[in-house]
């Protein structure tokens, strides 16, 4: 079985300045580290004089992992998944849990948190990559769903051989604390997180910021586009993550109806906004739902900007100074 793995689908660029205004601020000094987490490689860059910053945000990205990590037996998913009875998450935890749930029913059963049995069929959370058989997967999907997982307040509770996965909603999460410390700290800051980018507070080099979205059938950037700070742009693809078997591409972005990779039309979905945790739970939902679907659940909630990408459009709303880099594709921009 061959397998391949890419991690990191879009990253951040600073917009660059042609003239210096000699009234204008000194940009404070660049700060960057790079460290692996949550099944990614991340990389930090903040405006701040201060060399303590950034491995603070390192402590909270591992304090964090520590709480969503299922492989992690301390971790609250972890705790939750061998449980045979109630148990008490932390608060963030029951935080993100009950945004993975309003997610899944905003999305129709889209993103689901609770497909994790079947997840483990796949192997995509432990890379013991392998393809099961329908029988399996459909015996799998009968612990997914409804009342798999409930939770009241702080309290979780599992039916019988459910299970929890987070890996769908946790980097936005993670994203949405990060900038709350940025913009406590006041400190302008790019924070890629694997396909998840936080732009926190203002381009310290004037203007706004500059993302670049990796294309989806190459290594290159498919497009870039402005964006203003306050805001986590969190991409989603099968390409990211996947492994090739008897000549066949499967990857990871399961269908929760089907048990099986999503069968979309979509490349890639961008979405923008200020709640990262349910950009990034929307950013897979969409994926799964397809392009007509998901441009008709955008036309219903105009709290997002997105990007969504076929292989010869791509179709956006909310999103400034788009620009193509790669040839092939239309750009449509709803009104």
């Amino acid at each position: 079985m061959k397998r391949t793995v890419a991690f990191i689908a879009a990253f951040a660029m600073l917009m660059t300045v042609c003239a210096c205004v000699p009234s204008a601020p000194a940009v404070p000094p660049k700060q960057t580290l790079s460290l692996t987490a949550m099944d990614t490689v991340m990389t930090l860059v903040a405006y701040t004089g201060d060399e303590g910053f950034l491995p603070s945000l390192q402590e909270e990205i591992t304090r964090c992992e520590g709480l969503f990590d299922a492989g992690d037996p301390a971790s609250d998913v972890a705790k939750i998944n061998a449980a045979d009875g109630p148990v008490t998450v932390s608060d963030e935890t029951a935080a993100v849990l009950s945004a993975a749930f309003e997610a899944n029913r905003l999305t129709g059963g889209a993103f689901d948190c609770t497909i994790a049995p079947v997840v483990d069929l796949w192997g995509f959370d432990t890379g013991n990559y392998g393809v099961p058989g329908k029988a399996e997967v459909q015996n799998a999907l009968l612990f997914t769903g409804g009342d798999a997982i409930t939770l009241d307040g702080t309290v979780v509770t599992r039916a019988p051989y459910a299970a929890v996965t987070l890996g769908g909603i946790a980097k936005g999460a993670l994203g949405d604390r990060l900038m709350a410390l940025c913009e406590a700290a006041q400190v302008p800051a790019v924070l890629s997180l694997g396909g998840n980018i936080v732009l926190a507070g203002d381009n310290p080099h004037g203007g706004l910021w500059s993302v670049g979205v990796q294309s989806p059938t190459g290594s290159g950037i498919a497009l870039s586009f402005s964006c203003e700070g306050g805001r986590s742009v969190v991409t989603s693809g099968g390409y990211e993550r996947y492994f090739e078997y008897q000549g066949k591409t499967y990857h990871h972005i399961l269908d929760p109806k089907t048990g099986f990779p999503a069968e979309s039309d979509l490349q890639s979905v961008t979405v923008i906004g200020t709640d990262g945790a349910m950009c990034d739970a929307l950013s897979t939902g969409l994926f799964v739902m397809g392009y007509e679907k998901a441009v008709a659940f955008a036309e219903e909630h105009d709290d997002f900007a997105y990007l969504f990408m076929t292989a010869d459009t791509v179709y956006t709303r909310g999103v400034q100074n788009v620009e193509l880099t790669e040839d092939g594709r239309t750009l449509i921009t709803a009104e």
